[in-house]
């Protein structure tokens, strides 16, 4: 069988075809991650292209795809062959349940029933800051089941803040993949979702935590911000509270860390000092403006 493919590859090289059948066989190889991301008051879009830009220019990460769509493709059989779906999208709250409007991408039960089937598939799901807020009824139990915690507003949820005050973040385990190549690392501005809801069967593995102060006794307590499920259908997970400055992206520890969390998910293995990257200088800042 190994002549007969040295034969093959030799007459190739003859009739000048060798560099396209190396690019075909590369481009099989690859792996496709699609990103979603809707309009809101976060930098959804923006940290979305950054995270195309590092993950299809890393030298450390090679063979990867990546295809943006806001809120959700117009032809969802694109997310079929995805090794794994990230979702950095606005979400929704109490005053939007009231008036009746839908989570921008979990917008309906069709598209629910849609990524459940992915899921089950084995498809990797990132959610990003205020994708993980869901109603308990509808959202809540997929979001448990896919990611393992989901941002409770109606009752059992944070009253988070934005602060300008530096939130120190740091790393709860060593072993896993996705804490490869980082340390902790201090955010000068922040919104971190905590206090979430975790599954309490097949629960997630913590990967970075920080404290806040209790707003009934004024006390710190540590509350997990991110987070990494291995599903029982075999696919996995992964959430994080951060995302509402785009500034976050740009501090390495955490930009390796979503990164990281993404190959991860997407079964591609993560390098052992993590996904090297870099911010060009178009991409330091977001397009339309910081938060």
């Amino acid at each position: 069988m190994k002549v007969r493919v040295r034969m093959i590859l030799a007459g190739l090289a003859l009739v000048g075809l060798l560099p396209v059948f190396e690019s075909y066989a590369a481009g099989r190889q690859s792996k496709k991650i699609v990103l979603l991301w809707s309009k809101g008051h976060h930098p959804n879009k923006a940290g979305c292209e950054l995270f195309k830009h590092c993950l299809e220019s890393s030298p450390s990460a090679k063979n990867i795809k990546c295809q943006v769509y806001e809120n959700w493709p117009e032809n969802p059989t694109v997310l079929a062959d995805a090794a794994a779906i990230v979702i950095y999208s606005e979400g929704i709250n109490e005053e939007m349940k009231k008036q009746g409007k839908p989570h921008p991408v979990f917008n309906s039960p069709k598209r629910l029933e849609y990524l459940d089937k992915l899921m089950k598939k084995g498809v990797g799901l990132v959610c990003i800051h205020y994708t993980l807020y869901a109603t308990r009824q509808l959202e809540a139990p997929k979001l448990l089941d896919w990611v393992g915690a989901y941002y409770d507003f109606e009752g059992y949820g944070s009253t988070h803040w934005v602060t300008q005050k530096p939130q120190v973040l740091m790393p709860v385990t060593s072993y896993h993949p996705v804490s490869r190549g980082w340390t902790k690392f201090t955010l000068k501005e922040n919104e971190l979702y905590h206090n979430l809801r975790f599954a309490q069967e097949n629960c997630p593995v913590p990967i970075l935590k920080t404290t806040f102060q209790d707003k009934k006794t004024k006390k710190m307590k540590e509350h997990i911000v991110a987070w990494a499920l291995e599903r029982k259908d075999g696919g996995r997970g992964f959430g994080f509270g951060g995302g509402h400055f785009y500034n976050m992206w740009i501090n390495d520890d955490c930009r390796k860390m979503i990164l990281n969390a993404i190959l991860w998910t997407a079964k591609i293995k993560v390098p052992e000092n993590g996904v090297q990257s870099s911010v060009p200088r178009q991409l330091k800042t977001e397009k339309t403006g910081q938060h």
